[in-house]
């Protein structure tokens, strides 16, 4: 319901109470009907105005839950993606460590495999070298 259409329902609703009570000439010579007729329209009043709360009621209650729901479901979101930036950046160190490691170890085999030939080479050519002086 839109408030302008409620605020006009209300004052037709008030007026249509003051001619009622205006059209018996004054309150204290009212007779019964005129009582009535005021009742009802207190209870039709009270009635719009239950009806119009309870609806603005439901209404604020799924507009809040609406808003809940996409906070939440951002949240989630929001982790998912440090998630995936954690696991990334995990990722890209344990690569670089292992290829760091796999760099030094090769290096280290080389330079012995090196250093081992050129011991054997020396122990075998040392004796020939001294030899011919």
């Amino acid at each position: 319901m839109n408030d302008d259409n409620d605020a006009e329902i209300i004052i037709i609703i008030i007026i249509i109470i003051l001619i009622t009570i205006s059209s018996s000439g004054s309150i204290l010579k009212t007779n019964i009907s005129t009582i009535t007729l005021l009742f009802v329209s207190l209870l039709h009043l009270l009635l719009l105005l239950i009806i119009m709360l309870t609806i603005n009621i439901i209404i604020v209650i799924i507009i809040i839950t609406i808003i809940i729901i996409i906070i939440i479901i951002i949240i989630i979101i929001i982790i998912i993606i440090i998630i995936i930036i954690i696991l990334t950046v995990v990722v890209v160190v344990v690569v670089a460590v292992v290829v760091v490691v796999v760099v030094v170890v090769v290096v280290v085999v080389v330079v012995v495999v090196v250093v081992v030939v050129l011991l054997l080479l020396l122990q075998f050519f040392f004796p020939m070298c001294l030899s011919s002086f």
